[in-house]
């Protein structure tokens, strides 16, 4: 339950819960629960890019050609081109 107090009386917001989509799928089935109204929808995780994600610090260590590939598009990414 989530509860939250207005005028020093608590009240209850509702419940909510979370499970993975079943495969293919990917993201979560949210149910929020107000009392006797409950609604239930799917956030989708958006597709795979068909790249790897970058392993934070590691990154560099590992392929440093890629990492410098990385950060121009970052670079890009901040000045808007």
């Amino acid at each position: 339950m989530i509860f939250h107090t207005l005028g020093g009386v608590t009240h209850t917001r509702g419940h909510i819960q979370a499970h993975p989509l079943p495969e293919p799928n990917r993201g979560f089935q949210v149910s929020y629960e107000n009392g006797p109204a409950r609604t239930t929808f799917n956030l989708i995780a958006p597709p795979a890019r068909g790249e790897e994600e970058p392993l934070a610090i590691e990154s560099f260590a590992i392929e440093p050609t890629h990492y410098v590939e990385l950060m121009a598009r970052v670079d890009a990414l901040l000045r808007g081109a």
